[in-house]
């Protein structure tokens, strides 16, 4: 029996997860996409017997009153669960705090980034990278 596929979005905007759900279901229908507004609560419910293959881990998640920022929780799943595979994401429009937030993810283990600005190919290019082939 193969492995359940499933794709965990954090964000602490509800719109922006919306649309990345549409877009993963609809190019992806295999995978089961589940969706946390905070890192805190991603934390909370990490099921280690029912790990997800993906997250992609929004930066700042303030607006959800959530202080750490992505790359803290990035450590802390990467240190807990080594397999997961953690894909950093934000936006900014000043470019040396956008390579300031991508180093910090990839200094606490991501596995990738996406720029929420690179547009819907390179999101999904990055999350297709992660997937099974036979998918």
């Amino acid at each position: 029996m193969s492995r359940k596929i499933t794709v965990v979005l954090v964000d602490d905007d509800p719109g922006g997860l919306r649309i990345m759900v549409e877009l993963i279901s609809r190019e992806f229908p295999k995978v089961s996409v589940v969706t946390y507004l905070s890192g805190r609560e991603l934390m909370a419910k990490l099921d280690p017997s029912a790990l997800p293959l993906i997250i992609i881990m929004d930066y700042d998640l303030s607006r959800a009153k959530d202080w750490l920022k992505g790359d803290t929780y990035t450590k802390r799943v990467k240190t807990a669960h080594p397999g997961v595979r953690v894909i950093g994401c934000c936006a900014s429009n000043d470019a040396e705090d956008l390579a300031r937030r991508k180093n910090a993810f990839l200094s606490a283990g991501a596995d990738g980034f996406i720029e929420k600005e690179a547009g819907v190919e390179a999101f999904l290019a990055e999350i297709e990278k992660w997937l099974p082939e036979a998918l």
